[in-house]
């Protein structure tokens, strides 16, 4: 049977600069770009750790973004078709009261990611509140006593994301790690969203 060759790149600039174009596209079928973990624990600022655009309240020697990865690739040359985007089915925690505030000084967060699973357990109980950043298409998660909050992706950003691929013209998207929304329930709402999206009829 036909067999494939693929790899996870990162998605920082100054990671992906070292990877030779040539090689890529001579040895790799495609590439699965992880755009996510742009943020946690190690920044200096509580930023969303997987943002569809920029905000303008991340630091300006800090602005990252789903968007910047993919046109930072597809300029120096790799097709769209040969690029997969990471949709990431867990959020990173801070102990902040508010997104993009300085963390340098804060404590260490109770937990420093949880996946979908616990996120949307978390929000169904009614006391951590969903925050939507309209700037980067993502949800935030604020804790009852104001101090943690969870950068995350839901249904919604999810199906954001997957439209603006598919708009991209890239070869698709892929998740980490597979089974973190799978729900009590048996459903898996976020995978479901961006297979929606990919399939969806056309009216």
């Amino acid at each position: 049977r036909q067999m494939l060759l693929t790899m996870a790149a990162a998605a920082h600039p100054t990671t992906l600069e070292w990877l030779n174009n040539d090689f890529l596209l001579e040895t790799m079928d495609w590439i699965n770009v992880m755009t996510y973990d742009y943020c946690g624990s190690w920044a200096k600022f509580a930023g969303h750790h997987s943002p569809l655009f920029a905000s303008s309240k991340m630091p300006a020697d800090e602005v990252l973004s789903t968007e910047m990865t993919i046109n930072y690739l597809t300029k120096r040359g790799l097709p769209a078709n040969r690029l997969a985007l990471g949709l990431p089915l867990y959020g990173r925690a801070f102990a902040v009261p508010e997104p993009y505030a300085n963390t340098t000084t804060a404590p260490k967060p109770r937990r420093e990611s949880a996946n979908y699973q616990e996120i949307e357990q978390m929000h169904r109980g009614g006391k951590w509140v969903r925050k939507w950043d309209d700037e980067t298409k993502n949800p935030w998660l604020i804790s009852p006593d104001h101090n943690e909050i969870i950068g995350y992706d839901d249904s919604e950003s999810i199906a954001i994301k997957t439209q603006w691929a598919e708009e991209q013209g890239l070869r698709g998207v892929f998740f980490w790690q597979i089974d973190a929304d799978r729900l009590p329930n048996g459903t898996n709402p976020l995978q479901e969203a961006a297979h929606e999206n990919l399939y969806r009829k056309s009216p």
